[in-house]
């Protein structure tokens, strides 16, 4: 009797704890759908690329709905969630758990560089880091600036990329080279800021697309605003594929400045400029909301922005795209 009696409480503790499984796989699908669902409307009305991918959604709901109403865990939940996000292979939609741990990857192909940051030292005799974002220097008369990234405020950006760097350290040269080839971008309003320094009257850019609260689209002109000519001499601005987002924001209003001439390769194409969202069950989303075009109405996601001079970039000691920008402003260097 004792043997059955502890058999029976064996075999009801393992039904009850069955149950209790059960019941809580069916209250976390009750809330992973709620959040799906949340992820399904901001998709919708948020998502400024939701028709431009050319993603068939019921398609990939459908592949990925399982694994993600079946997560046990709200971290299982954003890794599902993830997978799904992946591909749609856009750098700048990012998914977090609730833990603010970033799960995305940038899912694009790997991307080749087009410069040597080692050559450059050797390039620019008086090669200096002003800060922990800007390194400047000059050849015979001709002035660099690298600008490594933006990833710093407008409040801040009078100590980053103060008036004396153009009105004084480069006053006296005949040109200018500005490089953003290693530059993944950051604060928008940060490069607005300095290429306004490039133009005395507001031009027209670009164009950027948007969605209004019910995923209308809404579209308005995008001007450099020109806050006056700090320096007024020939520059040329160096870019490539690991040019990304504000950037490419930058790329787009100094190429609109007559004097400036842009030199290297395609910039990366990935400017979606990210608002952050949480949905109900702790996992956080940057979704991209605002699309960039340039003055054609082309699309800059995927394809990049065009250099005025396409430089083929040689691998080798030294930098061939750098030693041709000094070298068409004047300056004697190989």
């Amino acid at each position: 009797m004792k043997k059955l009696a502890a058999l029976n409480f064996w075999v009801f503790f393992l039904a009850a704890s069955l149950l209790a499984n059960v019941c809580c796989a069916f209250a976390d699908e009750t809330g992973n759908r709620k959040s799906l669902e949340e992820f399904k409307h901001i998709i919708s009305a948020r998502y400024i690329y939701k028709d431009y991918k050319k993603v068939y959604w019921p398609s990939l709901y459908a592949k990925y709905e399982y694994p993600i109403l079946s997560s046990r865990t709200e971290a299982e939940f954003a890794k599902n969630l993830n997978d799904l996000v992946m591909e749609l292979k856009d750098a700048h939609f990012l998914v977090f758990d609730e833990r603010e741990k970033r799960l995305s990857g940038n899912s694009r192909p790997k991307i080749k560089k087009n410069y040597n940051l080692k050559a450059i030292g050797g390039i620019v005799g008086n090669f200096t880091e002003f800060n922990s974002h800007v390194s400047v220097g000059s050849v015979d008369k001709v002035g660099y600036i690298m600008i490594k990234d933006w990833n710093f405020p407008s409040d801040s950006f009078d100590d980053v990329l103060p008036k004396s760097l153009l009105l004084d350290m480069f006053a006296d040269t005949r040109g200018l080279v500005i490089d953003v080839r290693m530059n993944g971008g950051g604060q928008i309003d940060s490069c607005e800021k300095f290429a306004g320094k490039f133009a005395s009257i507001n031009l027209l850019a670009a164009y950027r697309h948007s969605l209004d609260s019910n995923g209308s689209l809404i579209k308005k002109e995008y001007y450099l605003r020109g806050t006056g000519e700090e320096y007024k001499k020939p520059i040329i601005l160096l870019m490539g594929n690991m040019s990304a987002s504000a950037s490419e924001h930058f790329i787009l209003q100094m190429q609109v400045v007559p004097r400036v001439k842009t030199m290297g390769d395609n910039s990366q194409g990935s400017t979606g400029v990210p608002r952050r969202y949480a949905l109900s069950n702790g996992t956080r989303l940057t979704v991209p909301s605002v699309a960039l075009m340039d003055l054609q109405n082309a699309y800059i996601e995927e394809y990049g922005i065009m250099p005025d001079e396409r430089v083929r970039f040689v691998e080798n000691n030294s930098d061939n795209v750098l030693v041709r920008a000094f070298q068409k402003l004047g300056a004697s260097v190989r």
